[in-house]
């Protein structure tokens, strides 16, 4: 086990001096930093329109057309604030519930896709990458078996992309906390279906990598699910039932629920696709080790 520990180790080290990989951690970035400005800004002017029939009513009565000092433009918010009817402010709370959940949905499936991207760019390089450079002969001469290396390899890059989805997960809930977005379930448990459908992408990545060039085993890994099969296909087409061998992502995408008052998928839910993503994760993962063993590394 501290054999697979150390691999892993350096592989994290490795994967940390992607520039593929901080390109993306800052991209994610800027985008939570633009959205939470828009959401800002919008929730200001909206707030500015809500104080404007106050003033119109001030000057259908005749007052002066005077530039008002800093006190007065005060006093006047606040009694437009005051004038304000609890309707009004109920409804301009959920229409800013709704803005921000929509920004957040949109927050998720970038971050969800950029994942997914990294995930498969992680799992087809994982071996090939020492390969290529001839790192793996100088560990395989040490007193290290083939599936050691090749778990040590896989914990690493799980570790990178559990590490992602932990961000992500932070970030969310920043966000959530700072627009007081209360009403937003599905965040409790998006973050870690999200690591569960990436998960399965990378497994997949690193079994076909074993058995083909790195940038196409990337590319099939994408394309192999059993959800574009089931609707493209009907069931009198033979290939239909392939989708019992391939992976389903469809219940794990969960950013149309960020707009839900209420959580549409149940911990019990949440358990079952974790069981089914860790069931298919091991069996690519045995598949991977099993095809490793006779590969020639040299």
């Amino acid at each position: 086990m501290r054999t697979v520990l150390l691999i892993a180790a350096d592989s994290i080290r490795g994967l940390l001096h992607r520039r593929l990989l901080l390109a993306l951690m800052l991209v994610v970035l800027i985008i939570t930093v633009l959205l939470s400005f828009v959401l800002t800004q919008t929730s200001r002017a909206m707030r500015l329109a809500s104080q404007s029939p106050p003033a119109a009513e001030s000057a259908e009565q005749g007052l002066p057309d005077t530039p008002p000092d800093a006190q007065a433009v005060q006093e006047a918010i606040e009694q437009a604030q005051a004038d304000m009817d609890e309707e009004q402010r109920e409804e301009m709370r959920q229409t800013m519930q709704n803005m921000g959940s929509r920004a957040l949905s949109f927050f998720y499936g970038f971050t969800t896709f950029g994942g997914v991207l990294v995930a498969l760019f992680i799992g087809a390089t994982a071996v090939s990458t020492d390969v290529r450079s001839g790192a793996i002969t100088m560990v395989l001469s040490k007193p290290v078996a083939r599936w050691q290396f090749l778990l040590g390899k896989y914990a690493g890059a799980m570790a990178v992309l559990l590490a992602y989805s932990v961000l992500i997960g932070i970030a969310m809930t920043i966000f959530t906390q700072m627009h007081q977005l209360d009403n937003v379930p599905a965040i409790r448990y998006a973050p870690w279906l999200m690591f569960c459908r990436i998960l399965m992408y990378g497994s997949l990545a690193l079994l076909l990598s074993t058995l083909m060039h790195p940038a196409f085993a990337g590319v099939l890994a994408f394309f192999m699910q059993a959800d574009w099969l089931t609707t493209l296909l009907r069931p009198e087409n033979p290939f239909y039932y392939l989708h019992f061998l391939l992976p389903t992502y469809g219940p794990y995408d969960v950013s149309e629920q960020f707009a839900s008052s209420g959580a549409l998928i149940g911990w019990g839910e949440v358990g079952i696709l974790t069981v089914y993503a860790l069931d298919l994760t091991v069996i690519y993962l045995l598949l991977a080790m099993w095809r490793f063993r006779s590969r020639a590394v040299v």
